[in-house]
């Protein structure tokens, strides 16, 4: 499954005492938003809370996610669904851990295990069940500035190595070896045909 596929929306993320946010809440209409505002005010902050709920990512300690002062952080991403269309929402805290919940039957899905809910997670933000989250973040998703081309100036082996999956050349070559197998079975059929065909106008052409 190549990267076209990856068709979750983000709705809205709250932050509570996450690094400079006290409580925060933002929400997002669907397609492009951009994000204002002055150095130092916490943008980039947004974009590391949903890495590291949606994602496990992040290039901080747990202690340095926490803002100065407070125990705990607690950080609730609502997003929907890649797999179904509706919409959940994942919540991370520094003590007590993950919680999936889904609005809609009010219930809490019971996922806690990080394996678990990564599992969970790659159905829903529409990628193969094989994918490291958190290097997908990093490497596709959450660029850092001035590194966005870093990855095309490499050399051909190791652009390979990170442009292939996000493509999926895999899957396209199983395709393509798919597609051929049907070919050859389509053109034995019509040669089949083509012959049946012939045998009755044979027979025909001895008709009044």
């Amino acid at each position: 499954m190549a990267l076209e596929n990856f068709k979750m929306e983000i709705c809205s993320v709250t932050l509570k005492n996450f690094k400079t946010h006290a409580d925060s809440h933002f929400e997002f209409r669907p397609g492009t938003n951009a994000i204002c505002g002055e150095n130092g005010a916490g943008k980039t902050s947004i974009l590391e809370a949903i890495a590291w709920v949606l994602f496990d990512h992040s290039d901080y300690t747990r202690g340095e996610l926490i803002r100065t002062g407070s125990k705990s952080t607690q950080v609730a991403v609502a997003f929907i669904s890649h797999l179904d269309g509706r919409v959940y929402e994942a919540r991370r805290c520094t003590n007590r851990g993950y919680d999936l919940f889904d609005p809609q039957l009010n219930i809490n899905l019971g996922l806690r295990k990080l394996e678990d809910v990564q599992a969970w997670m790659r159905e829903h933000i529409g990628v193969p069940p094989h994918t490291d989250l958190a290097r997908l973040f990093a490497e596709t998703i959450g660029i850092p500035q001035g590194t966005f081309t870093s990855d095309f100036l490499k050399r051909p082996v190791e652009r390979k190595k990170i442009f292939d999956p996000i493509l999926g050349v895999e899957e396209y070559k199983q395709a393509y070896e798919q597609m051929r197998d049907l070919e050859t079975y389509a053109k034995a059929q019509v040669s089949t045909l083509t012959q049946q065909l012939a045998g009755y106008e044979q027979q025909l052409a001895d008709w009044d």
